[in-house]
């Protein structure tokens, strides 16, 4: 049987042709005025309020403001995100009724945007909540960032709190507040610090190694390489190098394409069941190999192979060598924190025992920006596409686009794109919404 061409397994697996490129904008005025009617129907809500927290926009103000007290979990969250982003007044105020709200996720959002801003004011009410969390919650996770957050806002009185509450509370909520307690490290934590510092979770033990020896030198001990980071500091590290401020320029999709031909490191990130996303590998997986013949490497993710098989013919009708950077053993037995720094760590080595060659990697949309920092750390540069949109790709490129998707990337500064794949409807998870577009198109 004839192997089909590179080009008609691209659409098999899309399931049509990717439309051409449509040519007007919408003014945020009008996109706005859109959601606003979108959002009136609750079983649009969810998708309009996602959109908006996204944004981020001014004139989402009233929308988060009236749907901040939803019967839905999500929509609320998406509420609480917008109004402690934004800068919206009075910030204290809408921390403590997030704070307030029942559900772990809206509280677990709050305490991620309250962390995120030195400067950030908390009310009483906001503070009695945050305590309340403390001492009540039953998600590891969110005790975390509570302790965090008001550790980081309120300093070493805090964090003797968060000590003495972890000592009532027992020793199993001792890894969750690490994290606070290493931005202020005390004598009294010591017998603590050195229990973690042997522990089976890489982070918190890196964490605790790293307070034991600020409390023996005095010091803030000196991050000297990107192996001595955690993977949430990973993350931080790359957000901060974004240039993010410069609003993103709506191109053609074969303007990305062709742009990608000059790129050494590919990282594209992925949602590993979308057919879509498949089909757009596919198709840059032909450019590249267009440009660069053999020269090209592709480098699939090992737990997830099965999703990647139409990748994985595509790249074998074509001699393409292809591989991965994890054996059998890390890619199961190990934990999420140091299987993605053997991966990250083997990615740099691949490149750098490889420089003929062109790497093109296909990972979960999670892993691209550990990638990205850890080829940065090494002074290897790299293109970033992403498949899934990170924060607030998707709201961008509807406002900018106004809903037409169809043949469009957005770029951004420092050699990052993002490329919607997938249908309206999949993208917002909401077929009214997809509707509500296409009929104002």
């Amino acid at each position: 049987m004839r192997a089909l061409p590179v080009a008609c397994l691209a659409s098999l697996v899309l399931g049509c042709a990717a439309g051409p490129p449509a040519e007007p904008e919408a003014t945020s005025e009008v996109f706005y005025e859109l959601l606003a009617r979108c959002a009136a129907e609750p079983g649009q809500r969810r998708a309009v309020l996602q959109i908006v927290a996204d944004d981020l926009q001014p004139a989402g103000r009233e929308l988060a403001v009236a749907y901040r007290r939803d019967p839905d979990a999500a929509v609320r969250k998406s509420c609480y995100v917008w109004l402690l982003s934004s800068g919206a007044a009075p910030r204290g105020d809408w921390l403590a009724e997030g704070l307030a709200d029942q559900d772990p996720g809206v509280q677990a959002q709050c305490l991620v945007r309250a962390a995120g801003m030195p400067s950030y004011r908390w009310s009483a009410d906001a503070r009695m909540a945050v305590q309340g969390i403390l001492w009540d919650c039953a998600q590891g996770h969110v005790f975390d960032l509570a302790a965090h957050a008001t550790v980081k806002a309120h300093g070493r009185r805090e964090a003797r709190n968060v000590f003495e509450i972890v000592g009532r509370r027992g020793a199993g909520w001792a890894p969750f507040a690490m994290r606070a307690l290493a931005l202020w490290p005390d004598e009294d934590f010591r017998a603590l610090f050195s229990e973690l510092a042997e522990g089976d979770d890489e982070d918190v033990a890196l964490l605790a190694r790293r307070a034991l020896l600020e409390l023996e030198t005095g010091r803030v001990p000196s991050l000297q390489s990107l192996g001595e980071l955690t993977v949430r500091e990973f993350h931080a590290r790359w957000q901060a190098d974004r240039s993010d401020d410069a609003p993103p320029q709506v191109v053609e999709r074969g303007a990305l394409l062709r742009e990608l031909r000059t790129s050494r490191v590919v990282v594209v990130g992925e949602l590993h069941a979308s057919m879509p996303a498949r089909a757009a590998q596919i198709e840059l997986l032909a450019e590249l190999h267009a440009v660069h013949g053999d020269r090209l490497v592709l480098v699939c993710e090992r737990p997830v192979l099965e999703y990647q098989q139409p990748l994985i013919a595509a790249a074998e009708q074509y001699a393409i060598e292809w591989l991965c950077l994890e054996d059998y053993q890390q890619a199961f037995d190990h934990g999420p924190d140091r299987r993605d720094r053997a991966v990250r760590a083997a990615l740099v080595e691949l490149v750098r025992q490889r420089p003929d060659a062109v790497v093109l990697v296909c990972y979960g949309a999670n892993h691209l920006r550990g990638f990205r920092a850890a080829l940065r750390g090494a002074g290897l540069d790299c293109a970033a596409v992403w498949l899934t949109p990170d924060d607030g790709m998707l709201a961008t490129a509807l406002r900018l686009t106004g809903g037409d998707l169809a043949g469009k990337a957005l770029r951004y500064p420092d050699d990052e794109w993002y490329l919607p794949v997938g249908s309206l409807a999949e993208l917002t998870g909401s077929q009214e919404l997809d509707e509500a577009f296409s009929g104002h198109r």
